[in-house]
């Protein structure tokens, strides 16, 4: 079964959330994704490679999000949320 995997990951690689922001963006996340298949908050303990896009040490992930990305104000609003600069990867698994 081929999936689609929608990573929002920080634009810095070593930065990492509150716990508070990271479930805020989530909620916001799902609800800007209603159809996905699955959610995840990923915090690593250390930089990780990011299916070669980058390394970061927290991503926000969403399986199948039944779109082709974020808009502009949606990634706007997830940034804000989490108080970061943040780049989306949409990756084919």
């Amino acid at each position: 079964m081929n999936a689609t995997v929608l990573r929002i990951v920080p634009a810095r690689s070593d930065w990492q959330p509150t716990e508070e922001a990271a479930d805020a963006a989530a909620e916001a996340l799902r609800a800007m994704c209603p159809s996905a298949d699955e959610f995840a908050i990923v915090r690593y303990a250390e930089t990780t490679l990011i299916d070669e896009s980058g390394s970061a040490r927290f991503e926000l992930w969403v399986r199948n999000p039944a779109r082709p990305r974020l808009s502009p104000a949606e990634l706007a609003r997830l940034a804000t949320l989490l108080g970061a600069d943040l780049r989306q990867l949409l990756v084919p698994r």
